[in-house]
């Protein structure tokens, strides 16, 4: 009896959860997940460039507008070095970028203020890059 209970208690909440989200909300998790994940990248190369002492940059390859994945590169004397795998960006989310590198020097500093706009079914998130501290910021439009 106390199993019945406490699994209609649990489809109850279930259903109270999906409604609350629908499906509209769920399908902006993409874009929020990407947001976060292309601001982490941002930050590990900022602190790449400062431990290293040379720029590290992502690149964003950009195809009819949207960008469609990026690679995280270490500026080297001998040539651009690959630091990371390429991560492709899901094609649910369009993602719009400011400049195609955004590059951060041995200080930590972003070389320009860069913008990065990812739009959902519903939601639109936007990572700002300060140009002084290199900080990443992101937001919801």
């Amino acid at each position: 009896m106390e199993l019945v209970a406490v699994v209609t208690l649990l489809g109850i909440l279930a259903g109270i959860a999906m409604f609350r989200l629908g499906t509209a909300g769920i399908g902006d998790f993409g874009a929020q997940g990407v947001a976060r994940r292309i601001a982490i990248d941002m930050r590990l190369a900022r602190r790449a460039a400062i431990s290293t002492g040379d720029n590290h940059y992502l690149s964003f390859t950009v195809n009819g507008g949207n960008a469609t994945d990026y690679r995280m590169y270490r500026k080297a004397s001998g040539g651009d070095v690959t630091a990371d795998a390429v991560r492709s960006l899901p094609e649910d989310v369009s993602v719009t970028v400011s400049a195609t590198t955004v590059e951060f020097d041995f200080e930590g500093q972003a070389l320009a203020a860069y913008q990065v706009t990812l739009t959902g079914p519903n939601r639109t998130f936007q990572l700002n890059v300060v140009p002084v501290t290199g900080v990443v910021r992101i937001s919801e439009l």
